[in-house]
């Protein structure tokens, strides 16, 4: 655990079910992680949080363009623009590296 981290969780009020996905992910459980948020996911994490979480997955696994689009999703559901940095997990390097994150345009589910 990186010292700090709770904080962020706390800033950013991400949810202790998100965080146990966030590890999956952090300790290299991909298929696991993408098992549960194509499963359940949606259903118990809501759609900010479900969108972030894939995010995050697509940020490990160097898909920028699928990160971006689900971080566009998770703001437009009312994620902070915020929580997406290293702060929250190193992992999002790759997506807030990014030249296109600065201008990321939200989208809203439908």
């Amino acid at each position: 655990e990186r010292k700090g981290k709770a904080d962020v969780a706390l800033e950013y009020g991400l949810t202790k079910k998100l965080l146990e996905v966030v590890k999956m992910i952090e300790t290299g459980d991909l298929d696991g992680a993408h098992r549960y948020l194509s499963g359940k996911g949606m259903k118990e994490l809501g759609v900010k949080e479900c969108h972030f979480a894939y995010s995050l997955l697509y940020a490990a696994r160097k898909d920028v363009k699928k990160s971006m689009d689900c971080a566009a999703k998770s703001i437009g559901a009312g994620m902070p623009k915020a929580a997406f940095s290293v702060k929250s997990s190193d992992l999002f390097g790759p997506l807030t590296g990014h030249q296109g994150f600065d201008n990321l345009q939200v989208q809203k589910d439908e």
